[in-house]
């Protein structure tokens, strides 16, 4: 295409439409084509503009930089080959320059796209984001203009801000509790977890999103994978039940420890009934559950004891009651001894008969050591005259 200006290329474009006899769904011929386009251009909320890579300079622009940046289409013109450096942010201006570069080594129909800031009139800062393309070529090819059209993203580059922001707040947030937070899609996905979650499972250093927990199944460390496939069972427990869920996980770690959690799973729904997600939260109730274990052995040890007690006065009565009979059996005992000769048959029962009732006062003597909460005495008895006195008794 040969080396023209701007003008003279719309001129050309234009006399060609001039030429046709009608134009569709139009009762008349547009008397002057030119007004028609910038009508056309100066009605769009963006900026329309050529510029000239040769010279530097805008040579044409619509009536959206003066909507947006304040200044009229002369105003930008009479800046020449400074506009980038009266009105690009400093720090954008080196991206802007080698911007220029390539969009002269663009090829026919090959947009570009570029985010920067240009100051207005009243000297505030606007986000433009704009798509350029080579528009005329010299003799060998190479850019000579281009066109482009500067779309005003302040208002959406604001709400990204606070989005982010807000998001960074929300993740401070859930990285500051020690319990734990898991946020899953309606294909149980997992979109963002806390740290504490993360370093439970040992997923710090594994891209966790976008993955369900059977598929962490097998990235994690193997020992997480009944864990895993557990929480995947109780997430479609709460899919299904359709309202909030409460239960006890439990939780083996790589070094055997077992982390008992109180989970709480929030499904949530589109209005037409479809699953859309998943808040999981989990609170580690492994100290708890400890201390009421031990607390539970306490209150049984203390029951064992007052029955203990409550045995042990039973076996003080009887033991009492029983030395009364034994003192009544042997006193008369002693008795019939005097009333008879050692010679007599007879005697020798009631000696023996004597020695049970030394045994039997022994054997009060220890329920009454019981009754009181006294330890049993342990000591070495002789076998051998341990049988004979039984032997004697008996016979």
């Amino acid at each position: 295409m040969k080396n023209r200006k701007i003008n003279s290329y719309l001129d050309e474009g234009l006399a060609n439409q001039a030429e046709q006899k009608e134009i569709k769904n139009s009762p008349r011929e547009f008397e002057d084509p030119i007004l028609f386009l910038k009508a056309l251009t100066d009605l769009a909320p963006f900026i329309v503009y050529v510029y000239d890579l040769q010279k530097n300079s805008n040579i044409y622009s619509n009536y959206g930089i003066e909507k947006i940046l304040g200044y009229s289409i002369t105003e930008i013109q009479a800046m020449g080959n400074r506009v980038f450096e009266i009105l690009v942010h400093p720090a954008d201006l080196d991206k802007v320059i080698h911007f220029q570069d390539k969009v002269r080594k663009a090829k026919d129909n090959e947009i570009l796209k570029i985010e920067y800031r240009m100051k207005d009139k009243k000297g505030d800062w606007h986000c433009l984001q704009s798509f350029e393309c080579p528009f005329i070529r010299n003799d060998k090819g190479e850019a000579e203009q281009k066109v482009g059209v500067a779309i005003d993203i302040t208002e959406q580059k604001k709400s990204e801000m606070q989005l982010k922001a807000s998001e960074s707040r929300l993740r401070s947030l859930i990285n500051s509790t020690p319990d734990i937070i898991c946020f899953k899609d309606g294909e149980g996905r997992w979109l963002e977890a806390n740290d504490a979650d993360l370093e439970l499972f040992s997923l710090t250093d594994i891209d966790y999103r976008g993955k369900t927990d059977k598929e962490l199944a097998q990235f994690a460390h193997p020992i997480y994978k009944v864990s895993f496939l557990t929480c995947a069972e109780t997430d479609e427990k709460a899919w299904q039940k359709k309202e909030i869920s409460r239960g006890e996980e439990s939780i083996v770690k790589p070094d055997g420890q077992k982390k008992i959690f109180d989970v709480i799973k929030v499904p949530v729904f589109e209005k037409n009934g479809k699953r859309k997600g998943l808040v999981v939260l989990g609170r580690d109730i492994t100290d708890r559950k400890l201390a009421e274990e031990q607390r539970k052995k306490a209150e049984e040890e203390i029951q064992r004891m007052q029955k203990i007690e409550e045995l042990g006065t039973v076996a003080g009565g009887i033991a009492h009651d029983f030395n009364n009979l034994l003192a009544a059996i042997f006193g008369n005992l002693e008795l019939a001894k005097m009333k008879m000769s050692k010679d007599t048959p007879a005697y020798r029962y009631i000696k023996n008969a004597h020695k049970a009732i030394e045994n039997a006062r022994e054997l009060t003597g220890q329920l009454l050591t019981f009754a009181k909460g006294g330890s049993p005495v342990f000591g070495i008895v002789e076998t051998a005259k341990l049988i004979r006195q039984l032997v004697e008794f008996n016979l």
